[in-house]
């Protein structure tokens, strides 16, 4: 299966480490455009209000945080937690993940 790969920029992707261990922060972001490239072809994606609740529904507790969508050299697909907290609000995409001891 190919992965679809998109990232927002770092001004909008602020995350926070909390109590020392607890990642905070937004995953993704409403009505803001991302450049993505899945099976070789480039495209700009959205996600709208609302977008993440159904999968939230039904799968939010299979959702894993990884490091780079998994693609990073020295970690790989090892998850770096699995989120606490899994929200659609108005901004996007809330997480709370407690990180892993690895």
């Amino acid at each position: 299966m190919d992965r679809e790969f998109a990232s927002l920029p770092l001004t909008l992707a602020k995350a926070e480490v909390r109590d020392g261990n607890t990642l905070v922060g937004y995953a993704s972001v409403h009505n803001h455009p991302i450049e993505a490239e899945a099976t070789g072809m480039p495209f700009t994606t959205f996600f709208r209000p609302g977008s993440w609740k159904k999968t939230i529904a039904e799968r939010g507790d299979q959702v894993q945080v990884l490091l780079n969508h998994g693609f990073d050299p020295q970690v790989g697909e090892k998850p770096l937690g699995v989120p606490r907290v899994l929200r659609d609000d108005p901004t996007g995409l809330y997480v709370e993940v407690p990180l892993d001891d690895t």
